[in-house]
Parts: C-alpha cells; sequence; structure tokens
C-alpha cells in the first residue's frame, strides 16, 4: 500500500461526503483488504479504490475538480494550515517507512507539512493523518458546511438503510435488491 489519499469534497464537482474516499496504489489488492479490517467500522461509510500506479490516481483527481496536497516535510512546503480545505481537497500520506514518493510531490499540486519543534521531525502517518483531517474539519465548520445536510437524498437514504439495518442490507445487496424506503421513524415501509 504505496499512498493513501483522503479526500474532502464539494458539491460543485462531485458529491460532497466529507470523507468518502480513500484512494490507494498497491499491487497487491488482497493485502489491502485484510489492513482494512483494521479500520473497524470504518469501511462501512468509506469506499476503498486500489489503483496500479499513482499517475492513474492524481488523473482521477484532477477530473475531479480536487486540489492534491502531499504531506512532506521538505523545503518547498507550507503549513498545513495555510491551506483553504473549503474547497475540493484531496491529501496524500506516504507510507510509514518509505516516506512520500516522487511521483506524488511531482503530480501534487502542493507540498505540506506540519510544523514541528524539537528531535523529532515527523509525525506517523496515523497521526499526521489526524491532524489535517481535524484542521480540515475545523475550517468547514467555521465556514458553515455542516449546518445542513449536503448529501444528495439517494446516497442520504442508502446510507441511513445501511446504518439502520445493516443485515438486511447484506442480505439486499447480495441479491442486487433496492432498499425499501423508511418512515420518518427509521420504520421500514412494507
Amino acid at each position: 500500500y504505496e499512498i493513501g489519499v483522503r479526500l474532502v469534497g464539494s458539491e460543485m464537482c462531485i458529491r460532497d461526503r466529507g470523507i468518502g474516499d480513500i484512494h490507494g496504489v498497491s499491487k497487491n489488492e488482497q493485502k489491502v483488504g485484510v489492513n482494512l479490517k483494521a479500520a473497524s467500522g470504518s469501511n462501512h461509510w468509506v469506499n476503498l479504490h486500489i489503483h496500479d500506479t499513482i499517475p492513474i490516481v492524481f488523473d482521477t483527481l484532477k477530473k475531479q475538480c480536487y486540489k492534491i496536497f502531499t504531506s512532506n516535510n521538505s523545503i518547498n512546503s507550507i503549513d498545513f494550515r495555510d491551506v483553504d480545505y473549503t474547497q475540493p481537497a484531496a491529501i496524500v500520506l506516504g507510507a510509514e517507512l518509505d516516506g512520500i514518493s516522487n511521483d506524488s510531490i511531482q503530480l501534487a499540486d502542493k507540498e505540506i507539512r506540519i510544523p514541528m519543534d524539537g528531535m523529532v521531525e515527523s509525525l506517523n502517518v496515523s497521526v499526521a493523518n489526524a491532524v489535517i483531517l481535524f484542521e480540515i474539519q475545523r475550517q468547514r465548520q467555521k465556514a458553515g458546511l455542516y449546518k445542513e445536510r449536503r448529501l444528495d437524498d439517494i446516497l442520504y437514504k442508502t446510507l441511513l438503510f445501511e446504518f439502520t439495518y445493516p443485515e438486511v442490507a447484506a442480505v439486499l445487496k447480495r441479491k442486487s435488491e433496492s432498499y425499501p424506503e423508511l418512515d420518518e421513524e427509521g420504520q421500514i415501509i412494507l
């Protein structure tokens, strides 16, 4: 698993789901699936997309109007808090041991860094991800982007049904059947 990209959407270009998608590059999709189990319940709400190469990921995201930021502690990077995350943004994080790839750095719109003082130069990838995501959430909340539901009705109803009736949703998915409607109290309408 070479890179992970967390997306923060905008209804101008794509459906806004907060962090609805993670894109990765891997030649071993089965191993990624095993590692996903560590994500606990979040894998039910976040779509994982595995790509063969880094340029394919960047091309896909740029076609969807994303600005792409690589998290990298270099002389070219800017403070992660100086980015406007109220616009469509993709955050690229390097693998724990290898860091960010040169391809990702070259294809990104900008490099960002989390300023650090002292002897430690960087955070591990999960902590860096959390710090950046909290800044994204802070900016979006301040801009009023969470005041009303921004999911389209179809996606909202799908996610609500899957959250409320996960076992029924799994059976209906296996049978390729659509979900029934829910009433105002969340009961299935027969």
